[in-house]
Protein backbone atom coordinates (compact mmCIF):
# COMPACT_ATOMS: atom_id res chain seq x y z
CA UNK A 1 0.00 0.00 0.00
CA UNK A 2 1.56 3.75 -0.77
CA UNK A 3 2.92 5.39 2.25
CA UNK A 4 1.48 8.83 2.86
CA UNK A 5 3.92 10.96 3.68
CA UNK A 6 5.27 14.74 2.31
CA UNK A 7 7.29 14.17 -1.11
CA UNK A 8 10.98 15.06 -1.02
CA UNK A 9 11.77 18.86 -2.26
CA UNK A 10 14.57 17.42 -4.91
CA UNK A 11 15.80 20.24 -6.31
CA UNK A 12 15.19 22.96 -4.00
CA UNK A 13 18.69 24.44 -5.02
CA UNK A 14 17.35 25.20 -8.58
CA UNK A 15 14.51 27.42 -6.58
CA UNK A 16 15.12 31.06 -6.97
CA UNK A 17 14.62 33.48 -3.17
CA UNK A 18 11.44 34.25 -3.84
CA UNK A 19 9.86 30.77 -5.30
CA UNK A 20 11.66 29.10 -2.36
CA UNK A 21 9.57 32.03 0.08
CA UNK A 22 6.83 31.28 -1.44
CA UNK A 23 6.74 27.56 -0.82
CA UNK A 24 7.89 28.10 2.87
CA UNK A 25 4.78 30.25 3.52
CA UNK A 26 2.36 28.06 2.06
CA UNK A 27 3.56 25.82 4.70
CA UNK A 28 3.16 28.39 7.36
CA UNK A 29 0.04 28.81 6.11
CA UNK A 30 -1.39 25.46 5.69
CA UNK A 31 -0.53 24.41 8.97
CA UNK A 32 -1.58 27.21 10.77
CA UNK A 33 -4.93 27.28 9.12
CA UNK A 34 -7.91 26.49 11.61
CA UNK A 35 -8.32 22.47 11.63
CA UNK A 36 -4.64 21.93 10.71
CA UNK A 37 -2.62 23.77 13.55
CA UNK A 38 0.46 22.35 14.96
CA UNK A 39 -0.83 21.57 18.35
CA UNK A 40 -3.36 18.94 16.60
CA UNK A 41 -0.66 17.72 14.48
CA UNK A 42 1.59 17.42 17.19
CA UNK A 43 4.61 19.67 15.48
CA UNK A 44 4.50 22.51 17.95
CA UNK A 45 8.37 22.98 18.26
CA UNK A 46 9.57 21.99 14.81
CA UNK A 47 7.02 24.43 13.40
CA UNK A 48 7.82 27.09 15.33
CA UNK A 49 11.60 27.15 14.55
CA UNK A 50 10.48 26.83 10.83
CA UNK A 51 8.39 29.82 11.27
CA UNK A 52 11.52 31.81 13.22
CA UNK A 53 14.38 30.83 10.28
CA UNK A 54 11.38 31.87 7.59
CA UNK A 55 11.19 35.32 9.74
CA UNK A 56 14.89 35.95 9.96
CA UNK A 57 14.96 34.63 6.29
CA UNK A 58 12.82 37.36 5.18
CA UNK A 59 14.42 40.03 6.88
CA UNK A 60 18.07 39.42 5.38
CA UNK A 61 16.88 40.05 1.66
CA UNK A 62 16.75 43.55 1.28
CA UNK A 63 16.08 45.41 -2.09
CA UNK A 64 17.86 48.98 -1.92
CA UNK A 65 16.41 51.86 -4.02
CA UNK A 66 13.05 52.68 -5.99
CA UNK A 67 12.92 52.31 -9.69
CA UNK A 68 11.34 54.18 -12.39
CA UNK A 69 9.35 51.23 -13.14
CA UNK A 70 8.12 50.83 -9.83
CA UNK A 71 4.63 52.99 -10.84
CA UNK A 72 4.19 50.72 -13.77
CA UNK A 73 4.23 48.04 -11.94
CA UNK A 74 1.98 49.27 -8.97
CA UNK A 75 -0.71 50.08 -11.71
CA UNK A 76 0.12 46.51 -13.44
CA UNK A 77 -0.28 45.08 -10.17
CA UNK A 78 -3.99 46.54 -9.52
CA UNK A 79 -4.78 45.42 -12.92
CA UNK A 80 -4.05 41.83 -12.13
CA UNK A 81 -5.74 42.14 -8.81
CA UNK A 82 -9.08 43.46 -10.23
CA UNK A 83 -9.11 40.52 -12.64
CA UNK A 84 -8.53 38.02 -9.93
CA UNK A 85 -10.92 39.06 -8.01
CA UNK A 86 -13.61 39.72 -11.23
CA UNK A 87 -12.97 35.72 -11.72
CA UNK A 88 -13.34 34.84 -8.03
CA UNK A 89 -16.72 36.55 -7.52
CA UNK A 90 -17.95 35.26 -10.57
CA UNK A 91 -17.49 31.63 -9.36
CA UNK A 92 -19.12 32.81 -6.21
CA UNK A 93 -21.51 34.03 -7.90
CA UNK A 94 -22.21 30.90 -10.05
CA UNK A 95 -23.24 29.55 -6.33
CA UNK A 96 -26.39 30.41 -7.22
CA UNK A 97 -27.24 30.63 -10.93
CA UNK A 98 -30.36 29.65 -12.24
CA UNK A 99 -29.44 27.01 -14.43
CA UNK A 100 -28.15 23.83 -12.84
CA UNK A 101 -24.97 23.61 -15.24
CA UNK A 102 -24.12 26.47 -14.07
CA UNK A 103 -24.34 25.60 -10.41
CA UNK A 104 -22.47 22.42 -10.90
CA UNK A 105 -19.48 24.01 -12.76
CA UNK A 106 -18.90 26.96 -10.19
CA UNK A 107 -19.15 24.32 -7.12
CA UNK A 108 -16.91 22.20 -8.46
CA UNK A 109 -14.02 25.02 -8.13
CA UNK A 110 -14.98 26.16 -5.07
CA UNK A 111 -11.77 24.33 -3.71
CA UNK A 112 -9.85 26.59 -5.89
CA UNK A 113 -11.87 29.53 -4.08
CA UNK A 114 -10.96 28.04 -0.96
CA UNK A 115 -7.34 27.72 -1.63
CA UNK A 116 -6.68 30.85 -3.32
CA UNK A 117 -9.02 33.44 -0.89
CA UNK A 118 -7.38 36.42 0.01
CA UNK A 119 -4.48 36.13 -2.75
CA UNK A 120 -4.27 39.77 -3.45
CA UNK A 121 -3.68 40.63 0.12
CA UNK A 122 -0.57 38.97 -0.07
CA UNK A 123 3.15 40.29 -0.45
CA UNK A 124 3.99 41.36 -3.58
CA UNK A 125 6.72 38.44 -2.93
CA UNK A 126 4.55 36.00 -2.51
CA UNK A 127 1.81 36.83 -4.48
CA UNK A 128 3.45 35.94 -7.68
CA UNK A 129 4.04 32.20 -6.74
CA UNK A 130 0.32 32.04 -6.03
CA UNK A 131 -0.69 34.06 -9.37
CA UNK A 132 0.86 31.55 -11.32
CA UNK A 133 -0.04 28.48 -9.28
CA UNK A 134 -3.89 30.14 -9.28
CA UNK A 135 -3.74 30.21 -13.16
CA UNK A 136 -1.90 26.68 -13.62
CA UNK A 137 -5.13 25.19 -11.55
CA UNK A 138 -7.38 27.00 -13.31
CA UNK A 139 -6.37 26.01 -16.80
CA UNK A 140 -6.15 21.51 -15.48
CA UNK A 141 -7.74 19.47 -17.63
CA UNK A 142 -9.78 18.95 -14.29
CA UNK A 143 -11.51 22.58 -13.78
CA UNK A 144 -10.90 23.83 -17.43
CA UNK A 145 -14.75 22.52 -18.63
CA UNK A 146 -15.76 24.41 -15.72
CA UNK A 147 -14.13 27.51 -16.40
CA UNK A 148 -15.70 27.57 -19.73
CA UNK A 149 -18.83 26.81 -18.56
CA UNK A 150 -19.04 30.07 -16.43
CA UNK A 151 -17.44 32.18 -19.25
CA UNK A 152 -14.12 32.44 -17.41
CA UNK A 153 -11.69 31.52 -20.33
CA UNK A 154 -11.12 34.94 -21.49
CA UNK A 155 -11.06 36.35 -18.01
CA UNK A 156 -7.86 33.56 -17.11
CA UNK A 157 -6.54 34.53 -20.77
CA UNK A 158 -6.57 38.62 -19.43
CA UNK A 159 -5.18 37.74 -15.64
CA UNK A 160 -2.30 35.37 -17.67
CA UNK A 161 -1.33 38.39 -19.60
CA UNK A 162 -1.76 40.85 -17.23
CA UNK A 163 0.56 38.66 -14.59
CA UNK A 164 3.21 38.31 -17.61
CA UNK A 165 3.45 41.62 -18.07
CA UNK A 166 3.67 42.53 -14.36
CA UNK A 167 6.88 39.23 -14.17
CA UNK A 168 8.58 41.26 -17.08
CA UNK A 169 8.11 44.19 -15.90
CA UNK A 170 9.39 43.34 -12.22
CA UNK A 171 12.61 41.28 -13.94
CA UNK A 172 13.87 44.59 -15.64
CA UNK A 173 13.24 46.14 -12.48
CA UNK A 174 15.36 43.44 -10.58
CA UNK A 175 18.14 44.54 -13.33
CA UNK A 176 18.19 48.52 -12.27
CA UNK A 177 18.25 47.57 -8.63
CA UNK A 178 20.67 47.50 -6.53
CA UNK A 179 20.49 44.07 -4.06
CA UNK A 180 22.33 44.28 -0.69
CA UNK A 181 22.31 40.58 0.56
CA UNK A 182 23.87 40.76 4.39
CA UNK A 183 26.33 38.67 4.88
CA UNK A 184 24.14 35.73 6.74
CA UNK A 185 21.86 35.39 3.71
CA UNK A 186 22.91 32.21 2.66
CA UNK A 187 23.45 30.90 6.11
CA UNK A 188 19.61 31.94 6.83
CA UNK A 189 18.14 29.84 3.62
CA UNK A 190 20.41 27.27 4.79
CA UNK A 191 19.08 27.72 8.21
CA UNK A 192 15.33 27.32 6.63
CA UNK A 193 15.75 24.51 4.85
CA UNK A 194 16.76 22.57 7.35
CA UNK A 195 14.01 23.38 9.82
CA UNK A 196 11.60 22.76 7.22
CA UNK A 197 13.49 19.38 6.69
CA UNK A 198 12.74 18.89 9.91
CA UNK A 199 9.40 19.53 9.96
CA UNK A 200 8.52 17.36 7.40
CA UNK A 201 10.64 14.50 8.73
CA UNK A 202 8.93 15.02 12.14
CA UNK A 203 5.15 14.81 9.95
CA UNK A 204 5.89 12.03 8.16
CA UNK A 205 6.88 10.17 11.29
CA UNK A 206 4.16 11.08 13.00
CA UNK A 207 1.57 9.84 10.29
CA UNK A 208 3.58 7.06 10.52
CA UNK A 209 2.64 6.27 14.15
CA UNK A 210 -1.11 8.01 14.05
CA UNK A 211 -2.06 7.12 10.87
CA UNK A 212 -2.91 9.02 7.79
CA UNK A 213 -6.22 10.25 8.31
CA UNK A 214 -4.75 13.53 10.77
CA UNK A 215 -2.38 14.14 8.00
CA UNK A 216 -3.55 13.44 4.84
CA UNK A 217 -5.28 16.26 3.24
CA UNK A 218 -2.12 18.55 4.89
CA UNK A 219 -0.08 15.89 3.01
CA UNK A 220 -1.98 16.55 -0.43
CA UNK A 221 -1.96 20.12 -0.23
CA UNK A 222 1.64 20.56 0.11
CA UNK A 223 2.59 17.51 -2.31
CA UNK A 224 0.44 19.38 -4.92
CA UNK A 225 2.38 22.37 -4.33
CA UNK A 226 5.76 20.77 -4.65
CA UNK A 227 4.41 19.51 -7.97
CA UNK A 228 3.90 22.50 -8.97
CA UNK A 229 7.49 23.67 -8.32
CA UNK A 230 8.81 20.44 -9.95
CA UNK A 231 6.89 21.42 -13.15
CA UNK A 232 7.97 25.42 -13.06
CA UNK A 233 11.47 24.26 -13.05
CA UNK A 234 11.11 21.58 -15.81
CA UNK A 235 9.60 24.80 -18.20
CA UNK A 236 12.49 26.69 -17.47
CA UNK A 237 14.80 24.10 -17.80
CA UNK A 238 13.53 23.17 -21.04
CA UNK A 239 13.29 27.56 -22.03
CA UNK A 240 16.96 27.77 -20.79
CA UNK A 241 17.90 24.71 -23.20
CA UNK A 242 16.07 26.07 -26.45
CA UNK A 243 17.32 29.53 -26.20
CA UNK A 244 21.36 27.63 -26.15
CA UNK A 245 20.47 25.77 -29.12
CA UNK A 246 18.83 28.79 -30.53
CA UNK A 247 22.63 31.18 -29.76
CA UNK A 248 25.42 28.35 -29.06
CA UNK A 249 27.82 31.19 -29.06
CA UNK A 250 26.75 33.57 -26.78
CA UNK A 251 25.78 33.33 -23.61
CA UNK A 252 22.59 34.53 -22.76
CA UNK A 253 22.09 35.77 -19.06
CA UNK A 254 18.88 35.07 -17.31
CA UNK A 255 17.15 38.24 -16.65
CA UNK A 256 14.93 37.01 -13.59
CA UNK A 257 17.85 36.12 -11.68
CA UNK A 258 19.98 38.92 -10.11
CA UNK A 259 23.52 39.36 -10.46
CA UNK A 260 24.60 37.55 -7.07
CA UNK A 261 28.04 36.14 -6.19
CA UNK A 262 27.28 32.31 -7.09
CA UNK A 263 25.68 30.37 -4.13
CA UNK A 264 23.47 34.12 -3.23
CA UNK A 265 20.94 34.27 -6.07
CA UNK A 266 18.73 31.02 -4.65
CA UNK A 267 20.78 28.11 -5.61
CA UNK A 268 22.72 26.84 -3.01
CA UNK A 269 26.31 25.73 -2.82
CA UNK A 270 26.96 21.75 -2.89
CA UNK A 271 26.72 19.78 -0.41
CA UNK A 272 30.49 19.35 0.81
CA UNK A 273 31.97 15.85 0.42
CA UNK A 274 30.88 12.94 2.49
CA UNK A 275 27.58 14.95 3.21
CA UNK A 276 24.71 13.80 0.77
CA UNK A 277 21.12 15.15 1.18
CA UNK A 278 18.62 13.11 2.83
CA UNK A 279 16.69 11.92 -0.71
CA UNK A 280 14.03 10.38 1.03
CA UNK A 281 12.39 13.55 2.70
CA UNK A 282 12.67 16.76 2.33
Amino acid sequence: MEKTMIRPLGQVRELRNNEFMTFCCEVRDAIGQEGADAAHLDCEESFGAFCAALERYEQVIVVVGRSALTPQLDGLDRQRTDVFMGIMRTIRTGYRHYEAKAREAACGLRPVVNTYKGVHRKPLADKAGYMENFIADMRSEARAPRVEVLGLTAWVDELERVHRLYMETDKRRAMENVWRHTGDSLKARQELLACYRGLARRLNALCVVYGPERYADLFRRLNNRLHDFEVTLAKRKGRAAAAQEDAPDAAVPDAGMESLPEGENGALPEEPAGQLPDSRLS
